[in-house]
């Protein structure tokens, strides 16, 4: 049991960590965390289907589709159609989301 109790409290130490870390760069633009790991996400790997996204990120497709409508909103990310299949939308970011990064 103790070293459930460890675990845990380790668990909850990287989590206070990562929270203040992101908390300095996204936390001025008002993002939560889901939200920044979508942005970190696309900016590292690229486009990619909203199924990619969700798959990666460990959520829902649903969740991940009401994130990025959120970060599409305040024009961080965009919807692409597929050049070669109509019916695959890919997520990417955009060049305010770029320069606010940069």
């Amino acid at each position: 049991m103790q070293a459930a109790k460890d675990i845990l409290q380790a668990y909850l130490k990287v989590s206070r960590r990562i929270t203040e870390e992101l908390g300095g760069h996204f936390g001025k633009m008002n993002l939560t965390f889901p939200q920044t790991l979508a942005l970190t996400i696309l900016a590292a790997d690229g486009p990619m289907p909203i199924s990619a996204l969700a798959k990666v990120t460990g959520s829902a497709n649903s969740t991940t589709s009401g994130i990025v409508d959120r970060l599409e909103k305040a024009g961080l990310l965009r919807r692409v159609s597929s050049e070669t299949d109509r019916r695959v939308i890919y997520v990417e970011v955009t060049e305010k989301y770029e320069a606010i990064h940069a």
